[in-house]
C-alpha cells in the first residue's frame, strides 16, 4: 500500500504539474532570464527581456529593464532605440524623440533612429524636419524605399516638386509596385 501511495505521489509530482510557463512570450522571457542568471551584465539579454515585456504590454517593466541597461552603458544603442519605441508606443512623443536623438548620436551610421525621427516629424506635419531626417536615412540606407517615399512626400509638401519626383522615382526603383509612390509621382510630374 505504501508503495502504491508513494508511486502515485511521484506520478502526480512529475506528470500532473501545472505548467509554469504558458505562452510563447513567457517562454521567451524565461530563456532570457536564464541567460541573465549566468551572465548578469548581458546587455543584449536585458534588451530582449525589455522587448518581451513591451510585447506583453508591460511598459513599466520594459522601461525599467532598459534603464538598467543604460545605467550599465549609457550610450548602448539598442537600449536607447528600444526605449524610444516603448515611449512612442506609449504616446510619449517627447521622450521618444529624446531617445531616438540619443540613439542617432550613439550610432550615427544607423538609419533607424533617423527614420523614426523623420516619421514623427512627418506625422506632426513638420515637413522640413522630416525631410532633414529622411535625407540622413536614405544617405545611410539608399535602398530604403519608405525613406525615399516620406522624403519625397515631405518635399512635395514643401513645394519642391523636382526633389519630390526624384525620391518618388527612387522609392519605385526599389519597390516597383509601391502604390503611394506611384500616386505621388503622378502628382508631381508635369
Amino acid at each position: 500500500m505504501a508503495l502504491f501511495v508513494l508511486g502515485g505521489l511521484i506520478v502526480k509530482r512529475i506528470y500532473l504539474q501545472t505548467p509554469l510557463v504558458r505562452s510563447a512570450l513567457e517562454r521567451e522571457l524565461v530563456t532570457y532570464e536564464a541567460r541573465l542568471e549566468k551572465k548578469p551584465n548581458d546587455l543584449d539579454a536585458r534588451v530582449a527581456i525589455a522587448q518581451v515585456y513591451a510585447r506583453m504590454g508591460n511598459k513599466k517593466a520594459a522601461i525599467a529593464e532598459l534603464k538598467k541597461v543604460l545605467d550599465i552603458k549609457r550610450d548602448y544603442w539598442d537600449a536607447l532605440f528600444q526605449l524610444g519605441l516603448v515611449y512612442l508606443n506609449d504616446n510619449d512623443k517627447a521622450k521618444a524623440i529624446s531617445q531616438f536623438k540619443k540613439a542617432a548620436k550613439a550610432k550615427p551610421n544607423d538609419e533607424l533612429a533617423y527614420y523614426q525621427l523623420g516619421i514623427i516629424a512627418y506625422k506632426d506635419r513638420k515637413y522640413r524636419d522630416a525631410a532633414a531626417y529622411m535625407e540622413k536615412t536614405v544617405a545611410i540606407s539608399p535602398i530604403l524605399a519608405d525613406g525615399h517615399y516620406y522624403l519625397a512626400n515631405s518635399y512635395e509638401h514643401l513645394g519642391d516638386k523636382e526633389a519630390a519626383k526624384r525620391h518618388y522615382e527612387e522609392a519605385l526603383k526599389y519597390i516597383p509596385d509601391y502604390a503611394q509612390a506611384k500616386d505621388g509621382l503622378a502628382r508631381v510630374q508635369p
